[in-house]
């Protein structure tokens, strides 16, 4: 495997540090995109304010695109909603024009999406890369922030949209919203419980961001996941064993509305059964394809709540 150099914007996030770990154990430069000032390891950029030093984007083989406001920390008003849009179609805009524009531009351009482009699955088979685009505010999203990288397509990188499940991990996301009421005893079921989660342990998405990389017949939209999908229930009840705390709450589909409106039903109500066609195809191999192994990993060392 050849050395790569590659650059990563939103790297100080929780998917950018586990990426730039594992990629730098495989032996790659990895340089981070940041709105702080240029310097060893950083190049300068301000996507809001569509300012980047594209000179010092020169001589990268691939770039990994993570920026993008949090969806999930906090209610969606109008503004906010603003602000998820713009953080991710203007940086990806800004970020692909000047790529375009280099002596030499990367051969791959990977760039984040969400596995909530898809409509909502309502108890069918999990959508491989090939499912219909949803009409949430979620799959606007996805679809604008996918358009954005069309500079880059149309100048012939390489681009791969990682429509990416939830990333389980203890250093921030899914689960760590949930250890403390699991650790509580306040955990339990949301809704139904029916509803189906597509996830992925954070060591296997590092290693699937490299693997799209590597290999230059994958492009276009991928599903960033781990084989099988769970359903709420199934999630709570395995990290509430996994920290031998009880789950036998239940919180009605009408109060996530009333609590969180349209983000609870969008991230805690609906659907989102994915499946990893294209990754199966391209031969990754999973450390962590079940829950149970996932969670194993890492809550093995209980909780860390109290």
């Amino acid at each position: 495997m050849t050395a790569m150099r590659i650059l990563v914007s939103g790297a100080g996030g929780l998917v950018g540090k586990r990426f730039t770990q594992e990629a730098l154990a495989r032996g790659h430069e990895v340089v981070a995109l940041t709105r702080g000032s240029s310097g060893e390891g950083r190049i300068h950029w301000d996507p809001m304010e569509e300012a980047v030093d594209a000179a010092a984007l020169e001589g990268f083989d691939a770039v990994l695109h993570l920026a993008g406001e949090n969806i999930a920390s906090g209610r969606w008003t109008a503004q906010r909603k603003k602000l998820i849009v713009e953080s991710r179609v203007k940086g990806t805009g800004l970020l692909t024009r000047a790529l375009v524009s280099l002596k030499k531009p990367p051969k791959v351009f990977v760039a984040a999406s969400g596995s909530n482009y898809y409509a909502d699955n309502r108890g069918g088979e999990p959508w491989d890369e090939s499912g219909p685009a949803g009409t949430s505010f979620l799959a606007e999203v996805c679809f604008r922030w996918e358009a954005a990288a069309s500079p880059a397509r149309e100048a012939g990188i390489r681009v791969v949209h990682a429509r990416m499940g939830a990333v389980l991990s203890t250093g921030g996301g899914l689960l760590t919203r949930m250890l403390p009421a699991v650790c509580s005893g306040l955990g339990g079921t949301i809704g139904s419980g029916r509803q189906r989660l597509s996830w992925i342990h954070e060591a296997d998405l590092a290693a699937a961001f490299l693997l799209v990389m590597e290999c230059p017949e994958i492009s276009g939209p991928v599903n960033f996941c781990a084989p099988e999908s769970v359903s709420n229930r199934l999630l709570t009840k395995a990290v509430a064993a996994a920290l031998h705390r009880p789950s036998l709450l239940v919180m009605p589909s009408s109060a996530v509305r009333w609590i969180y409106g349209e983000m609870g039903e969008s991230l805690l109500l609906a659907d989102n059964a994915i499946l990893p066609r294209k990754l199966t195809e391209a031969g990754m191999k999973w450390k962590f394809p079940d829950l149970a192994s996932a969670l194993d990993d890492l809550l093995r060392g209980g909780c860390e709540c109290h």
